[in-house]
């Protein structure tokens, strides 16, 4: 993208989150009640991250001091090495505390599905996890979420995926901690998928974190509904931008509308995955557009 192009974006982006902020008091107290609050998603530094110019150490200092954003969700890639260092998750501690940012969940991926056709390895993918539901303890994290990949029939998915989730429910009830099915492989998993899942769990230490994507795909409204009581973080994947400012792929506005009108009021976690940007300008071009759909929604 040029550089004038990208300058016209990110302007266009703040002058709808500028719209957003001009409130009168009655507004703040509407907004108040409609209100859900932003996250900012590891992933979305992950080219700055894996080049080695931003220490996952220092994740939670840019999230608020580069973006304004008080809450975090990690990815086991940038600390997997690290993960029963209980050293190092303190200091990860220490750092979000100093920045006032709270650590919502960690996103973990490469440990085995648990959705394996092979009972060995869904009792081994189970095993896996176990270690990062101990760092999200560590961490005051209230989740982890787990890829719902699996082969076969899709009632065949189902029972397998299903199995393993509630097999890890069981350990991490014991630490009053949630599982989150997400993204089914590299999909994002509609709505109607996400409720089967959690139906057959049947655990309350299950729950959802369906994406933007997701829900664009969902096509039944009403399970959209339902699964906003199950859901404990949404995550909107934002790409690229038009010259408004506008994400490319889907209506943000629509979708923060269907979500806030069913009674979502946690976390919406920004992942940047856009290259035409760069990854903090992109993180903030993503949290403008939230901001201001956030706003039609009063």
């Amino acid at each position: 993208m040029s550089s004038r192009f990208s300058r016209r974006v990110l302007l266009r982006a703040f002058t709808l989150s500028a719209g957003a902020c001009a409130l009168t008091a009655s507004d703040m107290a509407a907004s108040e009640e409609r209100e859900f609050q932003l996250s900012l998603n590891e992933w979305s530094l992950s080219r700055t991250l894996l080049s080695g110019r931003l220490d996952h150490l220092d994740f939670a200092k840019t999230a608020r001091m580069e973006c304004e954003i008080p809450a975090i969700e990690y990815v086991s890639r940038f600390f997997a090495d690290r993960i029963q260092d209980e050293d190092y998750l303190k200091e990860m501690n220490k750092r979000a505390a100093e920045h006032n940012v709270r650590q919502l969940l960690i996103v973990v991926r490469g440990e085995g599905r648990l959705g394996d056709p092979d009972p060995d390895g869904r009792r081994k993918a189970v095993r896996n996890h176990h270690k990062w539901l101990d760092a999200a303890e560590a961490l005051g994290c209230h989740s982890i979420e787990v890829d719902t990949a699996s082969t076969g029939t899709p009632e065949e998915q189902l029972s397998r995926v299903a199995e393993g989730m509630a097999s890890l429910c069981e350990y991490a009830d014991k630490r009053h901690l949630n599982v989150l099915a997400g993204y089914r492989g590299n999909s994002p998993a509609d709505a109607g998928w996400l409720l089967q899942v959690i139906r057959e769990v049947n655990h309350p230490a299950c729950g959802a974190l369906p994406s933007f994507p997701g829900l664009a795909a969902s096509r039944k409204e009403e399970e959209v509904a339902k699964l906003m009581k199950l859901t404990k973080g949404i995550r909107a994947a934002a790409r690229d931008f038009d010259e408004r400012g506008q994400e490319t792929r889907f209506d943000f506005f629509r979708l923060v509308a269907s979500i806030v009108n069913h009674g979502y009021r946690g976390y919406v976690g920004i992942a940047y995955h856009g290259h035409e940007l760069g990854e903090l300008e992109g993180v903030r071009a993503t949290k403008s557009l939230l901001e201001a759909a956030r706003r039609s929604t009063i």
